[in-house]
């Protein structure tokens, strides 16, 4: 007999709900023995053949046996010899050997520890499994290919890991239908069970100093995991009306590092989830119609009145998660609305404060020059030249420590080139003054896109002039921002507006092109009607 078929056997013959002192009495004289026969006979297999609930003989371990009688002591026993190294006076390969993984799979389906403890309703044994589960990699580490203690060069500080993902990786278990410990939970509607393990989960973030948001991202991976069937968590507590399940998987939860009163719930409810729940409910309603007068049909009833509150709840969810959507996109709209205002008025507020500084020194110099006035005519010539020598000196020296100035429209450039781009300014105003003189009819903005739109190119609408009045289109609507334009127009002035902008694109490239053209060949020249001439 292998050493762990006669350790099995004394599990589960143990007492219901033995204590842990009467698990010692009765375990280590028998893990002492099979330990020493395990020394003398020198075996390396370890798989048991062991009957624990019925006539047939399955490979299991300790832990499945421990799991699925519900003896929750037995396994806090394990946890004490595993982490005492001297405890029975035997190696860690050892203690492998006779009470092997707490991740093994069994030939049950390929069940795991964990999946038996759920199907005990015995959640509180998750987080053993959990803390055998970090016992197990840090002793692999230290141990790793030697099968003695002596491991004195050994690092013996290595830290345990993550607890938290501990968690999440037992709780991602899967069996042979690809069923995980969560999706058992959820079709047995074990919404206590469920809440301790986000509770413990929760815990151990908070702990390890995580982010609320990478937590939540943890949890949900782990909830919208799929079957073989394709059945996640949620499906399976829908499909059976478990509505408690459903809330705890889509209810809010209030976060640790933030201020915000309530956050989203672990499982965010979409547009696919509300189908896929709607072909179910919908399956259950044609069942109970086809369904004859007997018995079940009361139960039945029960059933679809239970998935249809099921629906309500996810579809409410889903409502709120659009609506909360909508508001975060408005409230960053006007935001960015508010920054762009107040850069602008920063930036007025700079050009006042340039003019009140540029007429504060002309009125200085207006002073200045009353004061010279009352000077001693006759020394009116030696302070004209001090003074001029002293004007001269300061701007010599401003000019050293000042070698660029502000524009008013915020562009900083040195002296020479602000005298170059006042002078260049001058000379379009003049230019433009000219422009403005020659041309003989003034159009306004709104006359100019009824102009565009009355040219042959553009056929979209019969009449341009009657289309605009129509749709109350002004020329300041297409200097409105996103947030503006989604608040004032309708889609069909967007469209417009849309229309203008392209032409008005499109023009805009054509004129680049002229301009390339003009700057290229010098033989360029425009006539009277602005018509080229080469």
């Amino acid at each position: 007999m292998v050493a762990m078929e006669s350790l099995c056997k004394k599990i589960a013959s143990l007492p219901i709900n033995a204590s842990k002192e009467t698990i010692h009495d009765i375990l280590e004289p028998q893990l002492k023995e099979e330990i020493s026969r395990l020394k003398e006979s020198g075996r390396k297999d370890h798989k048991p053949k062991v009957d624990v609930d019925v006539d047939v003989n399955v490979d299991v371990t300790p832990f499945m046996v421990a799991c699925d009688k519900s003896q929750s002591a037995c396994l806090e026993y394990f946890i004490s010899l595993l982490e005492n190294e001297t405890e029975c006076n035997t190696t860690w390969t050892e203690k492998v050997r006779v009470l092997g993984r707490p991740l093994d799979p069994s030939p049950d389906h390929r069940n795991q520890a964990v999946h038996y403890a759920v199907m005990s309703k015995c959640p509180e044994m998750i987080a053993s499994i959990v803390k055998l589960l970090g016992i197990y990699k840090l002793s692999d580490h230290r141990y790793q290919d030697d099968g003695n203690n002596n491991n004195n060069n050994k690092d013996k500080n290595i830290p345990l890991h993550s607890p938290f993902k501990n968690y999440i990786t037992v709780l991602s278990q899967r069996n042979s239908h690809g069923d995980t410990p969560i999706m058992i939970a959820s079709f047995m509607g074990e919404s206590a069970m469920i809440e301790l393990w986000f509770k413990e989960m929760l815990s151990f973030a908070k702990d390890e100093g995580l982010v609320w948001e990478k937590c939540c991202t943890e949890i949900r991976n782990l909830i919208r995991l799929e079957n073989n069937s394709n059945g996640s968590a949620l499906s399976l507590a829908f499909g059976h009306g478990h509505f408690d399940v459903v809330n705890s998987l889509i209810k809010e939860r209030k976060p640790w590092d933030s201020d915000i009163i309530m956050s989203d719930g672990f499982l965010l409810v979409n547009p696919s989830d509300i189908e896929r729940a709607t072909i179910i409910h919908n399956k259950a309603t044609s069942t109970l119609k086809n369904t004859e007068k007997g018995e079940h049909l009361e139960l039945k009833q029960n059933k679809v009145n239970d998935i249809r509150r099921c629906l309500v709840m996810l579809k409410v969810s889903c409502t709120k998660l659009a609506d909360k959507r909508l508001k975060e996109l408005l409230i960053a709209a006007e935001e960015d609305d508010q920054k762009r205002i107040s850069r602008n008025e920063c930036a007025k507020k700079k050009t006042n404060n340039k003019q009140k500084q540029s007429k504060s020194s002309m009125h200085n110099d207006s002073q200045y020059k009353a004061v010279k006035t009352d000077v001693d005519l006759n020394s009116l010539k030696d302070i004209d030249v001090h003074v001029e020598e002293e004007e001269e000196q300061y701007s010599q020296t401003v000019a050293t420590m000042q070698p660029f100035v502000t524009l008013n429209d915020g562009a900083v450039v040195s002296r020479k080139e602000k005298e170059g781009y006042e002078a260049s300014l001058i000379q379009q105003e003049v230019e433009e003054t000219a422009r403005i003189k020659n041309q003989k009819n003034v159009t306004t903005i709104q006359n100019l896109l009824r102009d565009r739109y009355s040219q042959p190119t553009i056929t979209t609408y019969d009449s341009p002039e009657a289309m605009m009045e129509s749709l109350c289109i002004d020329a300041s609507m297409l200097l409105l921002s996103p947030h503006g334009m989604a608040m004032e127009l309708s889609p069909c002035q967007l469209d417009v507006v849309e229309t203008v902008l392209k032409q008005q694109l499109s023009s805009v490239v054509a004129a680049k092109e002229i301009h390339k053209r003009l700057m290229s060949n010098p033989n360029v020249k425009s006539n009277d009607n602005n018509d080229l001439i080469i």
